[in-house]
């Protein structure tokens, strides 16, 4: 593994959004176990230039990143990382102007409409992934400890719902949460319902109000639950049925053996044609009695087949990966504009 006097200033550059944030701060934590010094950048505008040092290390989680660095770009090294595991929503890399982008599996080339000859994209991991394998190991302590926390009992069925936020492209299940949990309770009976919100800074009033409305909900009802999605991953461990929206949480849900429902989303712009790919049944809207998932125990093999496109290494180092595979880029980069200059 390389030193911290093999790396220049480096730069980890937050753009705002929790679950992005969440997911950078994995691979921050460890440049920090190796001793690898960093500056931490928050940006809310893509049109200021960054004072930036040159000959930095630039490590982001979103695309927004790319207009915020074009001031600077020849004198800097840019580095992307995909805040999720299937290039649907937020991370189309295959135009993405950074000097490196390092991928979570072979579904996201592919997906993703990448040139795998072009060597600025590399599998190489997926950071958050670290925590995801370990808490297959915690599941049964998961459960006693948030029933502990919370005051419930652990015998009930555990039920997480993790509906999308909306953007230009997708629209949102959040107002069907309401609808979710009066269904499962006629189909289960007793249950814990975990609404995971992954839609804090969402800026539509319609989602708003139906955030709201959950919240009421679980104001009167001590068995439902509202979560921050960005802490969704301990009651991803504890559930007994998992239902979403979101593609890499069917991914996150599946390698823990859980079942899952998907709940289709409606769709535009770039993403119309890819979504279809990744709604890997079976789906909310054509069973008619959840309790047979649950019973089932576990994923289908073709949710099996869709975690290994999406997962390139299941392991727990996959942070330790992507930092060299980033450190070793950024020393090539460095080298040849020593060279360069040289020759200049």
């Amino acid at each position: 593994m390389e030193r911290a006097e093999s790396a220049g200033p480096v730069v980890f550059v937050d753009s705002g959004g929790s679950i992005a944030v969440s997911h950078l701060q994995f691979l921050s934590d460890h440049f920090l176990s190796l001793g690898l010094d960093f500056d931490w950048m928050s940006i809310r505008s893509e049109r200021t230039a960054p004072p930036i040092e040159d000959g930095s290390l630039v490590i982001s989680c979103n695309m927004r990143v790319d207009r915020w660095l074009e001031p600077v770009r020849d004198r800097v090294f840019q580095v992307q990382l995909p805040h999720n595991l299937t290039s649907l929503k937020g991370s189309n890399l295959s135009v993405s102007k950074a000097d490196l982008n390092v991928l979570p599996g072979l579904q996201f080339l592919q997906s993703g409409a990448i040139d795998s000859a072009d060597p600025r994209f590399v599998i190489g991991g997926y950071a958050k992934w670290d925590a995801v394998y370990r808490e297959r190991f915690l599941q049964s302590e998961r459960r006693g400890y948030l029933s502990r926390r919370l005051s419930i009992e652990p015998e009930p069925h555990w039920v997480v719902f993790y509906p999308t936020g909306p953007n230009r492209d997708f629209s949102s299940n959040v107002h069907q949460a309401c609808r979710v949990y009066e269904r499962l309770q006629v189909k289960l009976g007793s249950l814990e319902f975990f609404f995971c919100n992954h839609s804090r800074n969402n800026d539509f009033e319609t989602v708003r109000r139906d955030l709201d409305r959950i919240g009421e909900l679980a104001a009167r009802d001590r068995h439902v639950h509202v979560v921050d999605g960005a802490d969704a991953l301990p009651y991803i461990s504890a559930c007994d049925l998992f239902i979403t929206d979101i593609a890499s949480t069917v991914i996150t849900a599946i390698s823990m053996g859980k079942p899952v429902l998907f709940m289709g989303i409606d769709c535009s712009g770039p993403g119309e044609n890819m979504v279809a790919d990744f709604q890997v049944g079976p789906f909310w809207h054509e069973v008619d009695d959840p309790l047979s998932v649950v019973s089932r125990g576990g994923p289908t093999p073709e949710q099996l087949e869709l975690f290994r496109r999406c997962v390139a290494f299941d392991d727990d180092r996959n942070c330790e990966r992507i930092t060299e595979t980033i450190l070793l880029g950024y020393r090539r980069w460095r080298d040849d504009r020593v060279k360069g200059r040289r020759r200049g």
